[in-house]
């Protein structure tokens, strides 16, 4: 069972910090050894939410999904639970709802852990839009606020709509689909990203392109690499090293870092040497590369991977 959509980078996340507990031994922290923990800093850099949880997802309409004690629950801004630890996984809310498993089966809870949409798919995704795809035995469809099925499941694959548009895998291809789940641009692509600045990154044959929403494509051509567009700005890569261009793919912030994620919240996640901080739009550093990974902001906090002395199951 797995959260799909939302759960892509929180899974590496995962996978990551379990290598990582695997490699120094949770025993050693039991004898005030640092160990791998995350946390979240504000826009200023500085921790708010001390870095105790084995795993944290990002903040969204006010609370974040964290593992306590081998369950998921959720804490507000301020690091306080909100919802007791009582799921085997959960998803970030949207549109006030979260997606959350239990008992092997995925359904949707509110802010007061209350299931709205009883646990009855194996995966699904967040809402947006009004949409939130899940997973039955033919396929991923769309589902509205009331699990009633909008888009019938007939997907391999499906991602959250984004402007209108969702992309979805159908045939062995990505293209993208309007609400009514009518194709708007064909099936075509080995990977599709979401519609950001009405902007998309797709990949075919080997060869990266920028498309509209009309399924223009822009070969990226400069870059050895782009990520998507958000705020004005996307991630590119140069030989071995990562910057940021505009969506005229004018560099903004020099190709000078080892590793960078999109821009939220007017700050990017970066990495210098081996460690990862943040910079905002002018390039600027405003959290010091002191970090093990960082992630883009939601909700004012931006959450941190960082070794720390840990006692305790969270």
């Amino acid at each position: 069972m797995r959260i799909s959509g939302y759960r892509g980078l929180a899974g590496i996340v995962a996978t990551l910090v379990a290598a990582a507990l695997t490699a120094v031994g949770c025993s050693l922290a039991e004898g005030g050894e640092k160990t791998l923990r995350m946390g979240f800093v504000d826009a200023s850099g500085q921790m708010v939410i001390p870095a105790q949880y084995v795993y944290a997802d990002n903040f969204s309409e006010g609370l974040a999904a964290v593992r306590i004690e081998g369950k998921v629950g959720y804490i507000d801004t301020e690091g306080e639970v909100a919802i007791p630890p009582q799921f085997e996984d959960g998803g970030a809310f949207s549109e006030g709802l979260a997606p959350v498993v239990a008992m092997g089966e995925l359904g949707y809870i509110d802010k007061a852990g209350l299931y709205v949409i009883p646990a009855q798919f194996k995966s699904g995704g967040p809402f947006s839009e009004g949409l939130a795809h899940v997973l039955v035995d033919g396929g991923y469809g769309y589902i509205d606020a009331s699990g009633a099925f909008v888009i019938a499941p007939r997907f391999s694959r499906a991602q959250p709509f984004r402007e209108g548009l969702a992309a979805v895998r159908s045939q062995g291809a990505w293209g993208y689909i309007d609400p009514e789940g009518a194709w708007v641009i064909p099936p075509r692509y080995d990977q599709a990203g979401p519609f950001l600045s009405g902007q998309a990154i797709v990949v075919r044959d080997d060869a990266q392109y920028v498309i509209d929403r009309e399924g223009n494509e822009r070969p990226v051509k400069r870059f050895d690499e782009i990520g998507p567009y958000a705020e004005g700005l996307a991630a590119a890569r140069q030989g071995a090293l990562w910057g940021f261009v505009d969506e005229h793919g004018e560099v903004v912030i020099p190709f000078a870092y080892q590793g960078a994620r999109a821009f939220s919240e007017g700050l990017a996640p970066v990495r210098k040497g081996s460690g990862w901080g943040y910079v905002n739009t002018e390039g600027e550093v405003v959290a010091p590369f002191e970090y093990e990974q960082t992630f883009p902001f939601s909700g004012g906090r931006g959450r941190v991977l960082m070794r720390t002395t840990w006692r305790g199951d969270r």
